[in-house]
C-alpha cells in the first residue's frame, strides 16, 4: 500500500503570496506555489534570456524533495538538432522558508530517450550521455525574492547531442536543504497549454516518474538551452522541433 500525501500551508512572512507545500511520501517530492498561482519575480534572467524552451518565460511554481532524500533529481526531454550545437544550460533554483544555505551544488545530466517508466512505459531518461558539476550562489527565497536563473556552461560532449535528450539537475536535499526548480504552471484543469513532461528519480529507486500526475498545473520545468545555433539558421530549426516559432524575442530570430 502507497503512503498517504501529506499536506501542509506555509504563510510567507513579507509577501502577499503565501507558499503552499505538499509531499508526496512515496517519492518523497514536495512543491512550492504562489497563493495567487501568479508569476513570482526572476533575479539574474539578463544571461539567460531566449534559448530553447518549454516555459512561457514565466515560473508559478517549483518542485524539490523532502530533507530525509540522499539524491534526487528532475528532468525535461528537448529535441536537438545536428547542428544545435548545446553550449549552455540555464537553470532557474529557489528556495524554501525553512532551508539551510543560500547556495547549493548540484549537476547537469544528459540522458538518452532509452530509459523506462512506471509499467515499462517507453520515452524516460536512460543512459548517461555526459554530467556536468555546478554551483548556484545567493538562490532567492520563494516567498521573499522569487527566483534566480543561473547559467551553466558545458564540456566538448554537449556539442554533439543531438535527437530526443533529457536534460536532468541532481542534488543531495539531505545536505542542500528546502531547494527547488522553478516550474511553469496553470490553473488546476486548464487545458490551453501543452504539457512537457517532467521526470522525477530519487535515490535509491532505480526508475524515473511522472511528475504531472501528481501536480497537475505543471506545463514545464524551468529549464534553458543555448547552443551555437543561436546564430544561424538551425536555431529556427530547433524551435520549429519544440513547438514555438522563431520571433523577434528569441536571439537569432529576425
Amino acid at each position: 500500500m502507497r503512503p498517504a500525501v501529506f499536506a501542509a500551508a506555509l504563510a510567507a512572512s513579507s509577501s502577499a503570496c503565501a507558499v503552499e507545500q505538499a509531499v508526496e511520501l512515496s517519492y518523497g517530492l514536495t512543491y512550492l506555489d504562489s497563493a495567487t498561482r501568479g508569476s513570482l519575480p526572476i533575479a539574474t534572467r539578463n544571461t539567460c534570456e531566449g534559448g530553447l524552451r518549454h516555459d512561457d518565460g514565466s515560473y508559478e511554481g517549483a518542485v524539490g524533495w523532502a530533507n530525509a532524500v540522499q539524491k534526487g533529481a528532475y528532468g525535461m526531454a528537448f529535441e536537438l538538432t545536428p547542428e544545435f550545437g548545446l553550449e549552455r544550460v540555464c537553470i532557474c533554483w529557489t528556495r524554501g522558508p525553512f532551508n539551510n544555505s543560500e547556495s547549493i551544488d548540484f549537476q547537469v545530466k544528459f540522458h538518452a530517450d532509452d530509459g523506462l517508466g512506471p509499467e515499462q512505459a517507453p520515452g524516460y531518461p536512460g543512459t548517461v550521455l555526459g554530467a556536468v558539476t555546478a554551483r548556484a550562489e545567493n538562490v532567492p527565497q520563494f516567498d521573499i525574492d522569487g527566483m534566480g536563473m543561473y547559467a551553466v556552461p558545458l564540456p566538448e560532449f554537449a556539442r554533439s547531442l543531438s535527437g530526443r535528450v533529457h536534460v536532468a539537475v541532481l542534488w543531495q536535499p539531505f545536505l542542500f536543504r528546502q531547494f527547488f526548480l522553478c516550474n511553469d504552471a496553470e490553473e488546476t484543469g486548464s487545458q490551453l497549454r501543452e504539457v512537457h513532461e517532467g521526470y522525477g528519480w530519487s535515490d535509491p529507486s532505480s526508475q524515473w516518474f511522472p511528475v504531472s500526475p501528481m501536480r497537475p498545473t505543471y506545463r514545464a520545468m524551468g529549464t534553458v538551452l543555448y547552443g551555437n545555433a543561436i546564430f544561424d539558421a538551425g536555431f529556427e530549426d530547433a524551435l520549429l522541433f519544440n513547438g514555438f516559432e522563431c520571433g523577434s524575442s528569441y536571439p537569432g530570430c529576425d
